[in-house]
C-alpha cells in the first residue's frame, strides 16, 4: 500500500470511540482499522462486502463516504449482532451501508469444505473484508473456512481485492487455491492481503486428476513411513 493513502481524521476515530461506549461488538484493533480505512480510499471501491459486521462497518463506511462514492453490503448471522447494529448505527451513514441477516451454510470448492452466507447480494464487489461468520462448519461444528472471497471472484470481471482477519484456516485454503503471491499473511498483524484476483486464478481441478494427485501424495507418505520403520 502506498505510504501516501490518507490516515483515519481525528473525527473519524472520535466518532469509532463514541460507538464503541455502547456496543459490545469485539473488534479489531486500532492499527487494523486504520489499515481497513486506507486500502478502501485507495482502492475506491464501488461495491464492498463485509463477512461479519462490528466497528469495522463504520470504518468501511466513512472511508466509502470521504470516496464520494460506494456502497457496502454488511452480513451478519448472529440476530443478536444484526440488531444492535441496527440500533447504533449512525443514520448519517445508513445511506451507504445496507446490513443484512443471513445464515451461513457449508459449501465446497473441490475438497475443501467451508461456509459462506447463505444469502448474499449478487453485486460486482470490488473489495471484501472478512471478519465473519463463525469459522466452523454448519453440519458437525469442525474448524472450516469461509468461501465468501471466492464466491465473489467466481462472479467478478474484472479485479477483486480483500482483507482477511486472523481466521488462518481460511488464509490457508485461499493460499492453496489461489496463487500464493495474491494471498500474503503479515505474521506480526494477522493480517492476511487478497488480490489482486480474477476468476481466471481459480484452478479447474479435474476428478481424475485430483484423484491422481491424491494417490501420489499418499504413496509417497506410505514410503516415508515405511523408510521410517525400516530405520528403527
Amino acid at each position: 500500500m502506498s505510504d501516501t493513502a490518507p490516515a483515519i481524521p481525528d473525527a473519524i476515530r472520535d466518532a469509532l470511540s463514541a460507538y464503541q461506549e455502547h456496543s459490545t461488538f469485539r473488534g479489531c484493533s486500532p492499527e487494523d482499522y486504520a489499515t481497513l480505512y486506507r486500502v478502501v480510499r485507495r482502492i475506491k471501491p464501488r461495491y464492498a462486502l463485509e463477512c461479519g459486521t462490528g466497528v469495522s462497518t463504520l470504518v468501511l463506511a466513512h472511508a466509502l463516504r470521504e470516496n464520494g462514492f460506494g456502497h457496502l453490503t454488511s452480513m451478519e448471522e448472529d440476530p443478536q449482532y444484526y440488531q444492535q447494529q441496527l440500533d447504533l448505527f449512525p443514520q448519517g451513514l445508513r445511506s451507504v451501508v445496507d446490513i443484512r441477516l443471513s445464515p451461513r451454510e457449508d459449501t465446497y470448492f473441490h475438497c475443501f469444505r467451508g461456509t459462506h452466507y447463505a444469502e448474499v447480494p449478487a453485486l460486482p464487489y470490488r473489495f471484501v473484508f472478512i471478519d465473519g461468520p463463525n469459522y466452523t462448519s454448519v453440519s458437525d461444528e469442525q474448524v472450516s473456512c469461509n468461501l465468501d472471497f471466492l464466491d465473489v471472484v467466481r462472479r467478478a470481471e474484472r479485479n477483486v481485492f480483500g482483507l482477511l482477519d486472523g481466521r488462518l484456516s481460511t488464509a490457508f485454503v485461499l493460499q492453496s487455491i489461489f496463487p500464493k503471491r495474491k494471498v500474503r499473511t503479515n505474521v506480526d498483524t494477522m493480517l492476511t492481503w487478497l488480490g489482486p484476483c480474477t476468476k481466471q486464478d481459480i484452478p479447474v481441478i479435474r476428478h481424475r486428476e485430483l484423484l491422481e494427485t491424491l494417490a501420489r501424495r499418499a504413496l509417497r507418505t506410505g514410503r516415508r513411513r515405511n523408510t521410517s520403520v525400516a530405520l528403527r
